[in-house]
């Protein structure tokens, strides 16, 4: 009698598991430990990250996140992939969209939410065609927008004068999974007069600087930085 009720409460407690699958959350018991996290045997591991920022549309700065994600998971299936924002860049979030980069589909994306882990702001998309299945790899390109994330300097000035806009981020995309191997380039629409950080820069023309590619290993705390000078017009700063 003992057994067959430990059975029969683990079968209830696996159907109160799928209750909250139902509204977004995984039912392992049942689904089969489908969801988006780690766990024995690997989990989603970012292969390959290139970020690309756009300064040529100041004030508002464009992003585009290109990540190769692999189910490195021995019987997991996938259906979600997180997308991190960093809590000093979330306030400054104006859109974010997540497609399929082979054919271009775009996917659902949930409201962020608040990581409990982290300063992070989380969203999760949704995967298509079932998910990612063990062994699998997948492209997504990650698109953001944010505003205000470049600084003049000086603050103000006449119009004789000269003024450059610094940008600076993390050198290291935020991510939810561990990521082998990324890169950042950063493009202007003036003429780039000062950059650095990250141990590996080069410039590529007057108004691009690349940074990295970089491997695991790198100091999460490394910022990267450019200095432009826009001379298509001088903005109003609040």
């Amino acid at each position: 009698m003992r057994d067959n009720f430990n059975g029969g409460a683990l079968r209830l407690l696996s159907l109160v598991l799928c209750i909250f699958w139902l509204s977004g959350l995984a039912c392992p018991a049942l689904a089969g430990g489908a969801g988006d996290g780690g766990g024995g045997g690997g989990g989603l591991v970012n292969t390959n990250v290139i970020r690309t920022v756009d300064l040529q549309g100041l004030p508002f700065v464009r992003e585009q996140i290109g990540v190769v994600v692999q189910n490195e998971h021995d019987s997991k299936v996938y259906r979600t992939y997180t997308v991190s924002v960093p809590a000093e860049k979330a306030g400054r979030l104006s859109q974010l969209s997540v497609h399929e980069r082979k054919s271009g589909e775009q996917l659902v994306v949930a409201k962020g939410e608040q990581s409990s882990a982290s300063d992070q702001l989380l969203f999760r998309a949704t995967l298509r065609r079932g998910g990612l299945q063990p062994g699998e790899k997948l492209s997504l390109n990650i698109d953001a927008l944010f505003v205000s994330l470049v600084e003049p300097q000086p603050r103000a000035v006449a119009q004789s004068e000269d003024q450059v806009w610094r940008w600076a981020d993390r050198a290291l995309v935020a991510s939810a999974y561990p990521t082998r191997k990324q890169k950042t380039v950063v493009k202007t629409r003036g003429d780039v007069v000062r950059f650095g950080g990250g141990g590996n820069a080069t410039r590529d023309g007057r108004r691009a600087v690349v940074f990295g590619p970089y491997a695991a290993g790198l100091d999460d705390a490394a910022q990267l930085g450019v200095a432009l000078r826009d001379d298509a017009e001088r903005l109003e700063v609040a």
